[in-house]
């Protein structure tokens, strides 16, 4: 009887079998379940993880031990009737056609222990009853079995081989002593004898084996290539298809990834198969629940827990700990590929799509920030995998398009929260640029992009695209009309601009002709905070309190929770502190219910506001800023973050902890930066500037108070104006010119007089401090000759105070540092009059330097070698550096600040 590719092996095996790495463990712990006495012993795992190398270096070290050892390899049979004969070829034992092959095992085999190992049982029908009838039929006898599922027998031990440890965190060192690169090495060296990585190729070499995910086979298919192409051509190859050109006398299925995958595949049902290929479009883990929402967009509904559990089972997807699952990036990349080639991949894409929007929707309308906490990022890469699909497509999809621009709409609050505001409006942009983009989806995206750029302090480009979308919408759904009135009202409420309660009473009356109670809702709490601006307290009290009846009706807690803070911040306006507090309170109760941390975050931080600003106790603030930071930390909202930190900022600051209030701001200044918020880093750089004079570093001082000077005159932003004046009159202070300390207070009565700030000037602790010294070194009759204004008024005053601070000379026991010149020195300043912001790049500079000879970024970039994404890149982060939001903005900083010469 003929058994094709049956391997009868009698151990000791041949010496030319290459040592295993990385699987010492596994060998000690297989070897003494054998000696324990387990009859079946099953290694299971994924193609290419090594079980095959395993189960041989095992029988090795059985027959080393005495014990009789053969192998079969049965990855050519198909029906379990025939096992008993493959088992009795590879024993040794010749068959008749009379007898059947237990029988004659029964009858030949001398009594002896004895191992056998069956390699490759995974395709075979009916494995798991013929393998018991010959553990059954043959008592001396111990099983060893490789194969990608269990057999599920009662006797049986399962053994999962998982691949190989990759590399962690820490030295380069460390990186190249996991199994996983120590592999990788060793079959380099065999293959190109003398092979060693080149300086700098350690974190190639770590990307490239988690590319592999530990696979041996994988590793090895790289390694033999290592002749042919570097280590960083090697990752690229990798990134782009799955290895290949294994030994030629190796089994087919050996000598590429992709057969080993296809092996797997051509053993699935059906359903099983498509749910693995559609599983691909998941960038990571995934639920049960996440798999069944997207298979339900695969037409008539599959029992896809079932086809879950037969992946698992069949080591195609990997379970974790937290209950979900993931695709090894090997067996995500290869059933990308085959979804691509079933044509599949655009129902899977749009699948992928809806699931992102159910699960923003459902979460967010449930309040469960604390589930939805660990999902933001995975539904952002899904997200971000969704529209890179859609924004490719070159041939017309309104319909996919239209799934794109859902998204965006979506992903908005998100993308701020999680400072990715820029990204997104980068894909907002991607779409609106589309001709197939229909009016709807037009004005979802559009609306979602006018708010990212009033976000990032793009006003006027906002305006202009959210007029449009608006005019769109007008001829369209009323809600999306609703919609865009509260974007637009929202954006003219940031920008202090006109015309808000309009909107907001227009968005409020079109929702309820609509029927639409949430928008209505929504309406009165955008009309309450354009009244609140408007100084109309008793109206802004009434719409929220309108708002929280609607919301208590629905129920709909979470917004019922949001619109309590609102109500509180009009409370604390209106001169009720007590009764803002109380309702402060009941968000922060209504967020613990709820568990959403995002909330109780929010209401945390304005209890800390109520207590330092009006309560005057930031010993009370600090706690609460410094818990509602650790929230949106674990949140990763870091527009929250960078307001908290400017917050905790002030309280220590207040506290006059001096040291803390300088970390705190300069982590607020970069988190503004990454958020691209020029208006915000200048706010920070005023009151940092006081901070640090405060510390005596007072031509730092200075040079931060002139980089924010400008932009908050031009924001019109004159409460943090304040804090240019304060640092000022230190500075005078310290260098021994109560005069000009003078005039800088002076300065900032005046703007707080002209622009109704006394409340916050007046009782100011560094401002009664600073006038208490300036009165002491000055007779009445000097302090009043130095406290008279220019003509040209206060604002003036202190732009000339700034520019007319130069570099003092050492002296001997003396101050080394920034003096306060008596007078306006004529021309423009000299060089080294002023030191340049300490965080621009050398490269940063000689970009502006370029930038202000008038060259195009084009010719920049051509004459620094340089391409013109990474010049704007360049110009992006000096201008967050420098205050500025534009080239001629930043012209003016490099002027005025000594970085270029005019001329140069």
């Amino acid at each position: 009887m003929s058994l094709p590719h049956l391997r009868p092996v009698s151990w000791p095996g041949p010496e030319e079998a290459p040592e295993l790495v990385g699987r010492e463990a596994d060998e000690a712990a297989l070897l003494a379940a054998l000696r324990g006495g387990t009859r079946l012993l099953t290694l299971v795992g994924p193609g290419g993880v090594g079980k095959t190398a395993l189960a041989s270096a095992v029988a090795r070290q059985a027959a080393q031990l005495g014990l009789a050892v053969h192998e079969a390899d049965l990855s050519a049979l198909t029906e379990g009737e025939r096992l008993a004969e493959g088992a009795a070829r590879a024993l040794g034992v010749r068959l008749s056609g009379a007898q059947p092959p237990l029988q004659a095992l029964r009858a030949f085999l001398p009594p002896r222990p004895r191992l056998l190992v069956l390699d490759n049982l995974e395709q075979m029908q009916g494995a798991a009853p013929a393998v018991a009838e010959l553990l059954a039929a043959l008592p001396e006898v111990q099983v060893l079995v490789t194969s990608r599922r269990a057999l599920g027998l009662r006797r049986e031990r399962v053994w999962r081989v998982q691949p190989l440890a990759l590399p962690g965190p820490g030295s380069a060192a460390a990186a190249l002593g996991s199994p996983a690169a120590t592999l990788f090495l060793t079959r380099a060296r065999e293959a190109v004898p003398g092979f060693a990585l080149a300086p700098g190729d350690e974190p190639l070499l770590t990307d490239l084996v988690r590319r592999l995910d530990g696979l041996p086979l994988a590793l090895e298919l790289a390694a033999r290539r290592t002749g042919l192409f570097s280590l960083r051509a090697l990752l690229g190859q990798v990134q782009a298809r799955l290895p290949e050109g294994g030994p030629a006398d190796a089994p087919r299925r050996h000598r590429s990834l992709a057969e080993v995958a296809r092996w797997s595949e051509q053993l699935l049902p059906d359903p099983v198969a498509r749910l693995f290929r559609w599983l691909s479009v998941f960038p990571g883990p995934f639920g049960a629940e996440d798999a069944q929402a997207l298979m339900a967009g695969a037409g008539p509904a599959p029992d896809t827990f079932a086809d879950l559990l037969d992946l698992a089972e069949s080591s195609l997807i990997v379970p974790l700990p937290d209950g979900r699952f993931r695709l090894l990036e090997t067996l995500r990349a290869y059933a990308a590929e085959r979804l691509d080639h079933t044509g599949e991949r655009r129902a899977a894409v749009l699948a992928l799509a809806a699931l992102v929007l159910r699960d923003l929707d459902q979460r967010v309308a449930a309040g469960q920030e604390a589930a939805l906490a660990p999902h933001l990022d995975a539904a952002h890469e899904r997200a971000a995998l969704v529209l890179v699909w859609v924004t490719a497509q070159p041939a017309p999809d309104p319909d996919a398009a239209s799934w794109g621009a859902r998204l965006c709409a979506e992903a908005y609050a998100t993308w701020v929260q999680r400072g990715r505001g820029r990204e997104g409006l980068a894909w907002c942009r991607q779409l609106l640029a589309r001709t197939d983009l229909a009016p709807a989806a037009r004005v979802r995206a559009g609306t979602a992009a006018g708010l990212l750029l009033a976000r990032q302090g793009h006003m006027a480009e906002a305006r202009a695209l959210l007029g449009a979308t608006r005019a769109t919408a007008a001829t369209l759904d009323p809600e999306l009309h609703v919609r865009v009135l509260l974007a637009e009202g929202g954006r003219r409420l940031m920008a202090a601009e006109p015309g808000c309660l309009e909107l907001a009473e227009a968005a409020l009356a079109l929702a309820g002709d609509a029927g639409l109670p949430a928008l209505q809702a929504s309406a009165q709490v955008l009309l309450a905070r354009a009244a609140l601006d408007a100084g109309q307290l008793a109206r802004a009290t009434a719409l929220l309190e309108a708002a929280l009846s609607s919301y208590r009706a629905g129920p709909q807690p979470y917004q019922e929770m949001l619109t309590a803070v609102t109500l509180g911040d009009v409370l604390k306006a209106g001169g009720e502190p007590e009764r803002a507090r109380a309702a402060y309170e009941e968000s922060l109760h209504l967020a613990e219910v709820l568990g959403a941390e995002h909330g109780r975050a929010v209401a945390q931080s304005r209890l800390g506001l109520l207590w330092m600003n009006v309560f005057r106790d930031p010993g009370r603030a600090r706690p609460l800023f410094q818990a509602a930071l650790q929230a949106m930390r674990a949140q990763h909202d870091l527009t929250a973050q960078a307001i908290l930190l400017y917050n905790l900022g002030d309280a220590e600051a207040v506290l006059n902890e001096d040291e803390a209030a300088e970390r705190a701001y300069r982590a607020a200044t970069a988190l503004f930066g990454r958020l691209g918020w020029a208006g915000d880093i200048a706010q920070v750089q005023a009151i940092l500037a006081l901070v640090v004079a405060r510390q005596g570093r007072l031509d730092e001082a200075l040079n931060l108070a002139r980089r924010a000077w400008p932009v908050l005159v031009e924001a019109g932003n004159w409460p943090p104006g304040l804090n240019v004046a304060l640092a000022l009159a230190a500075a005078g202070l310290a260098l021994d010119q109560p005069q000009q300390a003078a005039a800088a207070l002076a300065a900032g009565d005046a703007l707080a007089q002209e622009h109704r700030l006394g409340d916050v000037w007046v009782d100011d602790a560094d401002r009664l401090r600073l006038q208490a010294g300036v009165r002491a070194r000055l007779a009445p009759d000097v302090l009043a000759r130095a406290s008279a204004l220019p003509t040209d008024g206060a604002q003036h005053a202190i732009t000339q105070a700034l520019a007319r601070a130069v570099q003092a000379p050492a002296e001997a026991g003396g101050h080394t540092g920034p003096a306060l010149a008596a007078a306006p020195q004529p021309g423009p300043l000299g060089p080294g009059a002023q030191t340049p912001p300490t965080d621009l790049t050398p490269r940063e500079l000689d970009v502006l330097r370029l930038l202000r000879g008038g060259h195009p970024n084009k010719r920049i970039a051509s004459l620094l070698g340089l391409s013109e994404t990474t010049v704007r890149n360049y110009l992006s982060a000096a201008y967050a550096k420098l205050g500025v939001r534009n080239r001629t903005q930043a012209l003016s900083a490099v002027l005025a600040l000594g970085l270029v010469k005019d001329g140069e």
